[in-house]
């Protein structure tokens, strides 16, 4: 089941396939709307708009902030099936993996992990193997059930967006 946990986020996947019209003069990456361009140039500017009023810290997009400060007030996100607390998102969903099984296994040996970086590395490292990007697509989808294509800024973007949303 490829469903989406809302509405908001169906027509934020919806979009990913339209015409991308904004393209970076720096790197080949094409954007869908102007404002998605404009945050990716910091990426190539190291641009940081949203600073932190308790520690200076500087982030590039506000939902990194407002993360960073849940982090300040110590709200933990909490696993739904153990009950597990942690301090972000981002080690949240590593942990759920150990779940829902990890998106990169080895067929070689009983290795897994969550991130594909790492799993390259111990391909090459231990095997002195490699895999093509679509190949580490398709053991992604295979072993959680999801596309990783959704690049994470647009993941971010959209829970910001779903933040503010609930805020009104």
């Amino acid at each position: 089941d490829d469903g989406f946990k809302s509405y908001t986020l169906l027509q934020h996947h919806k979009r990913l396939h339209l015409e991308r019209k904004f393209p970076c003069n720096i790197c080949t990456k094409k954007f869908i709307r102007s404002s998605d361009l404009k945050v990716h140039m910091r990426s190539h500017t190291g641009e940081e708009p949203f600073e932190c009023h308790l520690c200076d810290r500087r982030f590039k997009i506000k939902v990194q902030l407002n993360y960073h400060l849940q982090q300040h007030a110590g709200i933990k996100r909490k696993c739904a099936e153990c009950g597990k607390e942690f301090n972000n998102v981002k080690q949240l969903k590593i942990h759920s993996y150990k779940h829902t099984g990890m998106p990169y296994r080895c067929l070689m040996c009983d290795y897994g992990c969550a991130k594909r970086e790492v799993f390259r590395h111990h391909l090459s490292r231990m095997h002195n193997m490699t895999m093509t990007p679509d190949e580490y697509r398709a053991m992604f989808k295979a072993n959680t059930g999801r596309n990783p294509c959704v690049k994470p800024l647009e993941e971010l973007q959209a829970k910001e967006q779903k933040l503010e949303h609930n805020d009104q």
